[in-house]
Parts: C-alpha cells; sequence; structure tokens
C-alpha cells in the first residue's frame, strides 16, 4: 500500500490516471454526423470535431467510427433512395443526378464496412486517416444532394421531407455499435492496467461485456492504482505519461496528414469511384443486352413455329414456347 505521507500526491496521480482512461472512453450516444447532415437542413459544416478523433488510438476505436459512418451512410442512402423515389412519383423523370450522388456515397459505405473488423486495421494511423477523409466526404456529396433538392424542387421540400424522415433505421447496428464501443473501453483500461504492471482480466471482461458503468470502472481503475507501493506508482506515472504523449503525436500525426495533400487524395478516390460506376453501368448494360438477346431468340422461335404451322396445317408447341394449341 502507498504510504499515507504521499498520499496527496498519489491521489494526484491516481486522478490523472483516471482522467487519461476515461477522456479515451466512448459513449453510447456517440455518433458520426450531427444535424448538418440532414437531407434537408442548410447547414454546409463539414469539420472533424475532437469527438472524432479522440477514439483514434487503437483498432478498437477506429473501427467503431468505421462502423458508425457505415450506419449513418446506410440510413442516409435508404432516406435519399425514398426522396428520389417520390420525386419520380411525381413526374420527375431525370433523377441522374440524384442517383450519381447516392452511387458514390454507397461506394464509400462499403468502403467503410470494409474497416469495421479491427482486425483489418493494421495501421491505426493511415486507417484513421482515411476515415477523417470519408467522412469529409460523405459530409460533402450529402450536402450536394441537399443543395440539389432545394435548387431544382423548392415547392416539393416538405413532401420530399415526409417521404425521408418515413424511413427508419434497418439491420443491426445499435447492437454492433454497442458491443464495439464496450470493446474499446474494455481495450483502453487493458492498456491502462498495463501501463500500471496490473493484470485484471475480470475487470477488463466486466467492461466487455457491459457489467460496470463508467463511474465503476473509474473507481475500479483508482482502487487498483492505490494499492501499488511508492514504486509501483511512480513507475506507473511514467508509463502513463509517455503514453499520452503518444497519444497527442499520434492525434496530431493523423490532423497533419489529413490537412497535407488532402485535395490529391480526395481526386484519386473520386476517380475510383467514377471507375467502379462505369462498372457497374457496364455491367448493367451487359444483362440488359443479355435479356434483350433472349427476347429476341424467343421472338424468332415464335416465328420459325408460325411457319411451320403455316406448311404443315398445324403448330408446333416446342416452337411456340409451349403455348401453341392447335387451331
Amino acid at each position: 500500500m502507498m504510504k499515507t505521507s504521499n498520499a496527496k500526491i498519489l491521489s494526484s496521480i491516481a486522478m490523472m490516471l483516471i482522467l487519461s482512461v476515461s477522456l479515451g472512453f466512448a459513449e453510447d450516444n456517440s455518433t458520426v454526423f450531427d444535424n448538418s447532415t440532414s437531407t434537408f437542413d442548410n447547414s454546409t459544416d463539414n469539420n472533424i470535431t475532437e469527438e472524432d478523433v479522440k477514439v483514434l488510438d487503437i483498432p478498437e476505436g477506429v473501427s467503431l467510427r468505421f462502423l458508425q459512418l457505415e450506419r449513418q451512410l446506410t440510413l442516409t442512402i435508404e432516406r435519399g433512395d425514398r426522396v428520389v423515389a417520390e420525386l419520380q412519383s411525381l413526374g420527375v423523370s431525370d433523377v441522374s443526378e440524384f442517383n450519381l450522388l447516392l452511387d458514390q456515397l454507397e461506394i464509400i459505405r462499403d468502403e467503410a464496412a470494409s474497416y469495421t473488423n479491427p482486425a483489418n486495421i493494421p495501421d491505426v494511423s493511415n486507417a484513421a486517416v482515411l476515415f477523417v477523409d470519408l467522412k469529409k466526404e460523405s459530409i460533402s456529396l450529402i450536402a450536394e444532394f441537399r443543395n440539389l433538392v432545394h435548387t431544382l424542387h423548392e415547392n416539393k421540400i416538405q413532401r420530399l421531407k415526409n417521404a425521408a424522415d418515413s424511413v427508419n433505421e434497418t439491420g443491426n447496428y445499435t447492437v454492433r455499435i454497442r458491443n464495439m464501443i464496450r470493446s474499446y473501453n474494455a481495450n483502453k483500461v487493458k492498456n491502462a492496467l498495463q501501463n500500471m504492471g496490473v493484470d485484471n482480466e475480470t475487470l477488463v471482461n466486466e467492461i466487455g461485456n457491459g457489467t460496470l458503468i463508467k463511474n465503476q470502472i473509474k473507481n475500479r481503475i483508482k482502487n487498483t492504482f492505490e494499492s501499488l507501493n511508492d514504486s509501483e506508482g511512480l513507475k506507473a506515472l511514467v508509463r502513463i505519461q509517455q503514453r499520452i504523449t503518444q497519444n497527442e503525436v499520434l492525434i496530431s500525426s493523423i490532423n497533419q496528414t489529413v490537412r497535407v495533400n488532402s485535395a490529391i487524395r480526395q481526386n484519386e478516390r473520386l476517380q475510383e469511384r467514377i471507375e467502379k460506376i462505369e462498372e457497374k453501368v457496364s455491367s448493367l448494360r451487359s444483362s440488359i443486352n443479355s435479356l434483350r438477346d433472349k427476347v429476341n431468340q424467343g421472338r424468332g422461335s415464335n416465328v420459325t413455329g408460325n411457319i411451320v404451322k403455316m406448311n404443315n396445317g398445324k403448330s408446333d408447341s416446342k416452337s411456340n414456347n409451349g403455348r401453341g394449341s392447335e387451331e
């Protein structure tokens, strides 16, 4: 146990530890987008917040943000599809610009989905930069969709808004995000305990299972720290300070990388999305041509059947796709 004479100093150290851990906690109400991404909100804010980057220090945190991005984009795309359908029901024939934007959002959504498993994130820094870039690009595309609606169909806004609002979230994202948050918090505490030279798998598992709330976690960590002797406590303090410095360097590096060559990366990804959309269009065109060939072959069979009928005075059922009957 720590000596009473050092209680005040060590209490401050304990609180520093608790603060360093709790600042990294992900909350159950964490979201990627705020109201500025609404299809009908006039806001154009696309800033990356401190909330966005504070959990990007370990793979579980990066995967959490990608999962939240996937969730938001899935709902946005579904609402966008409903808006397009409503426009068509109102007699709007050309919705190609809207569909192009939704196709791009779908590509970004699928890319985000590929990073929702922490095992797929070997480099936290690069993945974190990608998340920030994709979020910015998503917000920009959503704003473009919104502005297009306002510019071309201002008189239909309320009806379109009602159509979009009628779409509810599908899938099991709530459960998946909750489990990812618990996994992130469990790993943060595990790292903090390692900094103290302590192995407490029971506590880590309780956090991962959602058994403990945030204040209970903080108290358990505080009690663990205060159970250390003076030498162990000072060593833990040094490791904690090093960890905090490492996280600050990492977040600073991410922010700097995001700013550098951002436009180049954005243009490269835009070109990739264009190529994917062109592949999709080409595949669709190929399917249409194949279907057209089948239709034409069917017509040819009917013509042949009619010729046989004229020559022989009866119809050949096989030459008429099985629908022939004697006349």
